[in-house]
């Protein structure tokens, strides 16, 4: 009799999880900025806090540039490609490494989102962790 507890008790810690990731406030809107390139998202998010900005060897070479934007605890990192402003990809994480992804989710306004692939970055020393989420355009 005891498993069946256990069954339910899972069930019912998912569910308020998810209840919990849908209500969580979206800080970066992700699905607004699909199919903007990087001055275009720039202007949207404002400022950059950091940029690292290709050479024009690297430019030549096609290899990409980051911009990074960040909110109270979250940090966005835009990946680009200099030449053709297109954006490549989108990394959120916190400050810190987190035990649960899933609020980043929200964060970035993708829990209803099929536009972008959500791929989930786990910490290097400890694998329980994530440092974030690789958001790439669909």
């Amino acid at each position: 009799m005891k498993r069946p507890k256990r069954i339910i008790l899972v069930i019912v810690l998912s569910t308020l999880m998810l209840s919990w990731t849908s209500f969580q406030k979206a800080i970066f809107d992700l699905p607004a900025l699909k199919n903007k390139n990087i001055d275009q998202v720039t202007k949207a998010l404002g400022k950059p806090s950091e940029e690292l900005k290709p050479t024009k060897l690297e430019v030549e070479n096609h290899i990409t540039g980051l911009k990074f934007f960040t909110k109270g605890k979250y940090v966005l990192t835009v990946e680009y490609y200099a030449d053709s402003k297109k954006v490549e990809s989108y990394f959120l994480g916190e400050k810190d490494i987190v035990a649960n992804y899933k609020p980043l989710i929200a964060i970035g306004n993708l829990v209803n989102s099929l536009d972008y692939y959500i791929e989930p970055v786990r910490a290097h020393k400890d694998h329980a962790k994530f440092t974030g989420i690789n958001i790439t355009p669909k």
